[in-house]
Formats: structure tokens, sequence, C-alpha cells
């Protein structure tokens, strides 16, 4: 009854212990931590000395070792063994089984690789790790006692690399992404840069077509094609510009290049008519803000074109919070 009650509490023991790793899994980004919480994890669990993961390369066949508990520093990264079914890991590898390997020095079926032997590892424990459809390597626990693990332990060793797989799975995922997303905001940047030198372009070919214009109706319609295209013109500006929440922009910060840019092309400030801003920050959604940049377009040139028939005058640009929402 004791030794039931003894074997209940380490299983528990093992529950626990794999939650935690559960929730390191999901919360670290870096999956060198993941991988050496898995390690310390599996050998706490089941009470051994060392324990590892084992990368499998393809291209030679071969481990190396990837993460380890107990084995030091100097050794991760090393080449462990080739990829044959001369050796336990290998074997586990290409046939799937876990191997439980009761005392290394009495099997005969495989080699025992050298850093084992440097550690006097008699006893171990293999499985499978495979994370999307393809072999990722081996999990494997040991120990320097013969005999050291039960048959309890194998099956707890393979449902744990089943967690480490689906957590290796969740890591290539979110670097897939990232790279997707760092690559889709690089082909963004690319696209604005374009759009804004080709609306400059636009706007000097007006400004050069305006100035040899000979009639006045040619000049206005110059004019009012040049202000539009200035609209644009800044809103990309501030586009290129930002590094904000994606889909958004400061509406305050466009509409005062906006201002600037309208009286630099059409030199009102030479005539005697004052424009005063008073706008406060606001971020507002760019399909929001392209309306509104092209209705103060049109506002403050048909004012200065239209509302001043002294020729000087003041026109106000105000944008104000009124309450949450307007």
């Amino acid at each position: 009854m004791t030794l039931t009650r003894a074997k209940l509490r380490e299983r528990l023991e093992q529950q626990i212990s794999v939650a935690e790793f559960g929730r390191t899994a999901l919360v670290e980004s870096d999956i060198e931590v993941v991988l050496n919480a898995a390690v310390t994890c599996c050998a706490q669990s089941l009470g051994a000395e060392f324990s590892k993961i084992l990368e499998y390369v393809a291209e030679t066949d071969s481990f190396f070792l990837r993460a380890g508990h107990g084995w030091g520093q100097e050794y991760i990264g090393m080449h462990f063994a080739d990829a044959d079914m001369d050796s336990a890991a290998g074997f586990a590898l290409h046939t799937g089984e876990p191997v439980m390997t009761p005392d290394l020095q009495a099997e005969n079926r495989f080699g025992t690789p050298t850093l084992l032997r440097k550690f006097n590892i008699r006893s171990a424990i293999n499985v499978l790790i495979r994370v999307e459809g393809e072999n990722y390597g081996i999990l494997e626990v040991d120990s320097p006692e013969v005999d050291a693990f039960e048959e309890d332990d194998k099956h707890f060793l393979a449902s744990f690399a089943n967690h480490l797989a689906a957590a290796i799975e969740r890591h290539r995922l979110h670097d897939r992404l990232t790279a997707e997303t760092r690559q889709s905001e690089m082909l963004l940047r690319e696209l604005q840069h374009r759009v804004k030198n080709n609306l400059q372009v636009a706007n000097s070919l007006i400004s050069m077509q305006r100035r040899t214009a000979t009639t006045d109706d040619g000049r206005r319609q110059l004019d009012m094609v040049g202000s539009r295209i200035g609209a644009m013109q800044v809103l990309f500006e501030q586009l290129y510009k930002r590094n904000e929440a994606a889909g958004t922009t400061d509406l305050s910060a466009y509409l005062r290049s906006l201002c600037a840019n309208l009286t630099d092309f059409h030199g009102f400030d030479t005539r005697g008519i004052r424009l005063d801003i008073d706008i406060e920050p606001l971020s507002i959604e760019i399909d929001r803000a392209v309306p509104l940049g092209l209705i103060v377009n049109e506002f403050i040139v048909n004012s200065f074109k239209h509302a001043f028939s002294e020729g000087h005058g003041c026109v106000m640009v105000t944008l104000k919070r009124l309450d949450e929402g307007r």
C-alpha cells in the first residue's frame, strides 16, 4: 500500500513537472530555453542524473547534442553518434519504437557512444521526437546505475516527447510567421517608398507645367490636380515615417504637413493670407485620413482663392476631440 502511494505521488509530481514545462513552452520565445527546460524536466521527473536531446542531421545521417542536462556546456553542439542501427538512438530513430537499455555493458545489440563511456553511463531510455511528420531527433535519459528505469518511465518519456514535439512545432510556426511579417513589412515600406517617389515626380511635373501654362483656366486646373497630389504625397510621407500600429496614422501631423505643403505650393504667405492651425494630437484609421485630407485640401485652396476679395485675411484649421469617438 505504501509503495502504491509512493508511485502515485511520483506520477503526480511528473504531471506537475510536465505542466510547468508546458507553461514555459507557451510563453518562452527562445527555443533554446524551451529545449533546456525539457531536458531538465525529464531528468528531474525520472530521477536521472543525465538527459539530452539529440538532433538528427539527415545530410550526415548522424546526431549532435542539441541540449543536455548534467553533461556540461562544453559538450552541447558536439557530434554524438552516427544514426545507424548500431546505436540505441539510431534504432529508436529508424523504428520509431522507444528503446530501454538496462545495462549498456551487457548490451549486445548496440555499441556505446564515446560520451556515454566517458560519463560511465550504464542504463538509458531513447524515444523518438517527430516534428511536423519528420524525425527531429531523440529524447534520452541516462544513468550511471544499472537497471535505473522501469517500463512506466519509458512510457512517460515517450509521452513527454510528444509534448516537446508540439512545443517545437509552435516555435517553428512562430518563426515562420515572424519571417513572413518582416518580409511583408519590408515589401510595404518599399511600396510606400516607390509611391512617395512617384508622387514627388508627378508633383514636380505639374509645377513645371503650371509655370508654363498660358491661360488662367489651365493654371487653375493644374493647381487643383497639384493640390490633390500634394495631399496624397503628404499622407504617404507620414506613412513612410511612422512606426505605429498598422492601419492608423497621426492625423494632426498629417494635417499640419498638408497645410505647410499647400502654403509652399501656392505661395499664399506672400499674398497677405494667414493660415492659423489649432490641431490636437489624434490617431485615426488611414481609410478615414485620406478623405479628410482631401476635404481640408479643397477647403483651404478654395478659401484662399475665393474668400478674400481684398487680398488678405485668415483661414483657420481646427481639430479638437469633442468626446469619445467624435
